[in-house]
């Protein structure tokens, strides 16, 4: 929502919003950092405290950045500079790992935060980024009609297993695209 000086307090519905910039105080970890000058709107009744969704997506991100760093994480601009250095789009970059196409997007903006598994890769290919060839090389081989068949292998396998009250070998070698 969007908030401006002089609107009526969504909590309390009396006190009339006042704009203010102020730094704000985040704890993660015992690990305290401030957001310097953030405009909020502070209800002088019942004492609520708003941002607009700019300032709120600044805060997220500075936030999750913060945690990153208390985790030895990869923080946004990291991972950003990364890609970039790739020459890939967020998209590119997403199917070539085989990970939601936004994911890239999230983690560049403070939404999500990576695995250990993902930061590794991605230390990796700040590295050696050479090696983004074998995936990206790998993800154009599989074509939709392999990934359809697989899926359709698979659910089968499913359907004989629940139908035989069995196990069966799930082993992806035995799986012919």
């Amino acid at each position: 929502m969007e908030y401006a000086a002089g609107d009526l307090c969504p909590v309390c519905e009396s006190g009339k919003l006042e704009e203010n910039v102020k730094n704000l105080e985040l704890e993660y970890k015992e690990r305290k950092s401030i957001v310097e000058n953030i405009t909020c709107f502070d209800c002088p009744v019942c004492g609520e405290s708003y941002t607009n969704r700019k300032e709120s997506r600044a805060i997220e991100k500075f936030l999750t950045d913060e945690r990153r760093r208390e985790d030895g994480l990869l923080v946004s601009n990291e991972i950003k500079s990364i890609r970039k250095k790739l020459a890939v789009t967020q998209v590119q970059f997403a199917r070539a790992f085989r990970v939601g196409e936004k994911n890239f997007a999230r983690y560049e903006n403070g939404q999500t935060t990576q695995g250990a598994a993902m930061d590794c890769l991605l230390r990796v290919l700040r590295e050696h980024p050479e090696a983004f060839k074998l995936f990206h090389d790998n993800w154009n081989d599989v074509g939709e009609q392999k990934v359809y068949q697989f899926k359709f292998y698979y659910k089968r396998k499913k359907a004989i297993e629940k139908r035989s009250k069995t196990n069966v070998d799930y082993n992806l070698s035995k799986c012919v695209l």
